[in-house]
Protein backbone atom coordinates (compact mmCIF):
# COMPACT_ATOMS: atom_id res chain seq x y z
CA UNK A 1 0.00 0.00 0.00
CA UNK A 2 1.61 3.74 -0.86
CA UNK A 3 1.74 6.60 1.16
CA UNK A 4 -1.57 8.24 -0.38
CA UNK A 5 -3.74 5.05 0.17
CA UNK A 6 -2.80 4.63 3.95
CA UNK A 7 -3.30 8.08 4.79
CA UNK A 8 -6.76 7.55 3.37
CA UNK A 9 -7.57 4.45 4.54
CA UNK A 10 -6.40 5.48 8.26
CA UNK A 11 -8.47 8.58 7.98
CA UNK A 12 -11.34 6.60 7.61
CA UNK A 13 -11.07 6.15 11.36
CA UNK A 14 -11.54 3.62 13.64
CA UNK A 15 -14.48 4.40 14.66
CA UNK A 16 -15.98 2.99 10.82
CA UNK A 17 -14.22 -0.34 11.67
CA UNK A 18 -16.21 -0.84 14.49
CA UNK A 19 -19.23 0.56 13.39
CA UNK A 20 -22.85 -1.71 12.94
CA UNK A 21 -23.07 -0.40 9.71
CA UNK A 22 -19.76 -1.48 8.33
CA UNK A 23 -20.85 -4.55 6.55
CA UNK A 24 -24.05 -2.65 4.68
CA UNK A 25 -21.89 0.00 3.56
CA UNK A 26 -18.69 -2.47 2.20
CA UNK A 27 -16.02 -0.44 4.28
CA UNK A 28 -13.42 -3.49 3.64
CA UNK A 29 -13.90 -3.39 -0.36
CA UNK A 30 -14.47 0.98 -0.23
CA UNK A 31 -10.62 0.79 1.19
CA UNK A 32 -9.60 -2.01 -1.04
CA UNK A 33 -10.44 -0.21 -3.92
CA UNK A 34 -8.98 3.15 -2.60
CA UNK A 35 -5.49 0.95 -2.52
CA UNK A 36 -6.21 -0.35 -6.16
CA UNK A 37 -7.14 3.43 -7.44
CA UNK A 38 -3.34 4.43 -6.04
CA UNK A 39 -1.88 1.24 -7.72
CA UNK A 40 -3.60 1.67 -10.85
CA UNK A 41 -3.60 5.25 -11.51
CA UNK A 42 -0.48 5.80 -12.83
CA UNK A 43 -1.47 4.19 -15.98
CA UNK A 44 -5.55 4.51 -15.84
CA UNK A 45 -6.93 8.69 -16.11
CA UNK A 46 -10.10 7.65 -14.27
CA UNK A 47 -8.17 6.36 -10.92
CA UNK A 48 -6.35 9.53 -11.00
CA UNK A 49 -9.95 11.44 -11.24
CA UNK A 50 -11.59 9.39 -8.27
CA UNK A 51 -8.49 10.46 -6.25
CA UNK A 52 -9.78 13.99 -5.55
CA UNK A 53 -13.62 12.93 -5.18
CA UNK A 54 -12.18 9.91 -2.71
CA UNK A 55 -10.50 12.42 -0.86
CA UNK A 56 -13.56 14.91 -0.40
CA UNK A 57 -15.52 11.84 0.75
CA UNK A 58 -13.08 10.81 3.38
CA UNK A 59 -13.83 14.49 4.90
CA UNK A 60 -17.22 13.51 4.95
CA UNK A 61 -17.61 9.98 5.43
CA UNK A 62 -18.52 9.76 9.13
CA UNK A 63 -21.60 11.88 8.17
CA UNK A 64 -22.42 9.89 5.29
CA UNK A 65 -22.52 6.79 7.33
CA UNK A 66 -24.55 8.27 10.44
CA UNK A 67 -26.73 10.47 8.44
CA UNK A 68 -29.37 9.40 5.20
CA UNK A 69 -28.90 12.15 2.65
CA UNK A 70 -26.61 13.86 0.67
CA UNK A 71 -23.35 12.24 1.75
CA UNK A 72 -24.43 8.56 1.89
CA UNK A 73 -25.89 9.43 -2.09
CA UNK A 74 -22.29 10.88 -2.46
CA UNK A 75 -20.62 7.40 -1.15
CA UNK A 76 -22.61 5.06 -2.50
CA UNK A 77 -22.15 6.40 -6.14
CA UNK A 78 -18.51 6.43 -5.38
CA UNK A 79 -17.86 3.28 -4.03
CA UNK A 80 -19.80 1.75 -6.71
CA UNK A 81 -18.44 3.53 -9.63
CA UNK A 82 -15.26 2.33 -8.02
CA UNK A 83 -16.45 -1.42 -7.67
CA UNK A 84 -18.11 -1.19 -11.73
CA UNK A 85 -14.53 0.20 -12.66
CA UNK A 86 -12.22 -2.26 -11.11
CA UNK A 87 -14.68 -5.37 -12.63
CA UNK A 88 -14.57 -3.71 -15.64
CA UNK A 89 -11.31 -1.99 -16.67
CA UNK A 90 -8.52 -3.72 -14.38
CA UNK A 91 -10.36 -7.20 -14.05
CA UNK A 92 -11.50 -7.87 -10.29
CA UNK A 93 -14.26 -9.63 -9.16
CA UNK A 94 -16.39 -9.70 -5.97
CA UNK A 95 -16.55 -12.81 -3.63
CA UNK A 96 -18.62 -15.59 -5.31
CA UNK A 97 -19.48 -13.38 -8.42
CA UNK A 98 -19.43 -16.47 -10.43
CA UNK A 99 -21.36 -18.88 -8.77
CA UNK A 100 -23.99 -16.09 -8.53
CA UNK A 101 -23.95 -15.88 -12.30
CA UNK A 102 -23.46 -19.29 -13.09
CA UNK A 103 -26.68 -20.16 -10.84
CA UNK A 104 -28.79 -17.54 -12.72
CA UNK A 105 -27.66 -19.14 -16.07
CA UNK A 106 -28.44 -22.52 -14.32
CA UNK A 107 -32.19 -21.49 -13.44
CA UNK A 108 -32.88 -20.29 -16.87
CA UNK A 109 -31.33 -23.38 -18.78
CA UNK A 110 -32.73 -25.78 -16.61
CA UNK A 111 -36.63 -23.97 -16.49
CA UNK A 112 -36.09 -23.93 -20.11
CA UNK A 113 -34.62 -28.03 -20.18
CA UNK A 114 -37.65 -28.58 -18.18
CA UNK A 115 -40.16 -26.98 -20.21
CA UNK A 116 -39.00 -28.69 -23.49
CA UNK A 117 -38.66 -32.01 -21.62
CA UNK A 118 -42.49 -31.82 -20.22
CA UNK A 119 -42.87 -31.89 -23.59
CA UNK A 120 -41.80 -35.08 -24.48
CA UNK A 121 -43.29 -37.04 -21.85
CA UNK A 122 -46.07 -35.43 -20.46
CA UNK A 123 -46.67 -37.51 -17.78
CA UNK A 124 -43.67 -36.81 -15.89
CA UNK A 125 -44.10 -33.40 -16.38
CA UNK A 126 -43.05 -32.24 -12.74
CA UNK A 127 -40.59 -34.47 -13.04
CA UNK A 128 -38.55 -33.30 -15.76
CA UNK A 129 -39.54 -29.61 -14.02
CA UNK A 130 -37.29 -30.94 -11.03
CA UNK A 131 -34.70 -32.95 -12.95
CA UNK A 132 -33.55 -30.17 -14.97
CA UNK A 133 -33.78 -27.31 -12.85
CA UNK A 134 -32.01 -29.07 -10.22
CA UNK A 135 -29.30 -30.43 -12.57
CA UNK A 136 -28.29 -27.03 -14.17
CA UNK A 137 -28.15 -25.32 -10.79
CA UNK A 138 -25.92 -27.75 -9.47
CA UNK A 139 -23.75 -27.23 -12.59
CA UNK A 140 -24.24 -23.55 -12.55
CA UNK A 141 -22.52 -23.39 -9.31
CA UNK A 142 -20.04 -25.95 -9.80
CA UNK A 143 -18.46 -24.09 -12.92
CA UNK A 144 -19.09 -20.96 -10.75
CA UNK A 145 -17.21 -22.18 -7.99
CA UNK A 146 -14.14 -23.19 -10.28
CA UNK A 147 -14.38 -19.70 -11.95
CA UNK A 148 -14.24 -18.14 -8.44
CA UNK A 149 -11.20 -20.38 -7.38
CA UNK A 150 -9.46 -19.13 -10.35
CA UNK A 151 -9.93 -15.41 -9.76
CA UNK A 152 -8.89 -16.16 -6.03
CA UNK A 153 -5.50 -17.92 -7.51
CA UNK A 154 -4.86 -15.02 -9.93
CA UNK A 155 -5.64 -12.95 -7.23
CA UNK A 156 -8.29 -10.54 -8.95
CA UNK A 157 -10.61 -10.40 -6.08
CA UNK A 158 -12.08 -7.61 -5.02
Amino acid sequence: MGEWSEKINNSIGKNMEESAHRESFHVDVFKRNISRVEKFSESCSFCDKQRIEIEDMVGKIDEAFEVPGNSRREYDRLAGRLTKHMRKEHGLFKTNWFVRLYTLFGLIAGFLVGFLLSFFLPEFKTTMYVFALSFFIVAGILRGRQKDLKVKLENKLM
